[in-house]
């Protein structure tokens, strides 16, 4: 099988689809990485609370 080569503008990960089920930093770059690469992250959190790196570090207005 020969494969047609990508055009040069397609980004690597295009047509990927990433579940995201982390809480942690970590995972969040390295989602963060494949989605700069075209994959496209579909993140869960828990509900109410979301991703616990939400209430970590400097807040303004509730925001952080």
């Amino acid at each position: 099988m020969i494969k047609k080569p990508r055009p040069s503008s397609e980004k690597p990960l295009a047509g990927i689809k990433i579940l995201e089920l982390s809480n942690m930093v970590t995972c969040a770059l390295a989602s963060m990485t494949m989605a700069a690469q075209g994959a496209e992250v579909i993140k869960i959190e828990p509900p109410g609370s979301g991703d616990i790196m939400r209430h970590m570090g400097h807040q303004k207005n509730g925001i952080s």
